[in-house]
């Protein structure tokens, strides 16, 4: 599924498009799947907020990225 999303860049207040693309076997009208995706991001960006401030990430200054990910990776709970 092809979905071409628009938005207004605050700092310049341009229109800026792209299309993004995703995979999936559900069938339903293009407002709940948009409803779907947005619920999704919004999980994601709580959950990827949630870690920052428990963990304290953004005060870190590592100029490793690949340090600074496996660091956090390692603080996640174990699902085994």
């Amino acid at each position: 599924m092809c979905v071409e999303a628009t938005r207004t860049l605050l700092s310049t207040n341009e229109p800026q498009r792209e299309q993004r693309y995703y995979i999936a076997s559900l069938i339903t009208t293009s407002l709940d799947f948009n409803q779907i995706v947005r619920a999704h991001w919004g999980f994601e960006n709580k959950a990827h907020w949630s870690l920052d401030v428990i963990f304290g990430e953004d005060l870190r200054t590592r100029q490793d990225k690949r340090r600074k990910t496996s660091v956090s990776l390692s603080k996640l709970p174990s699902t085994s």
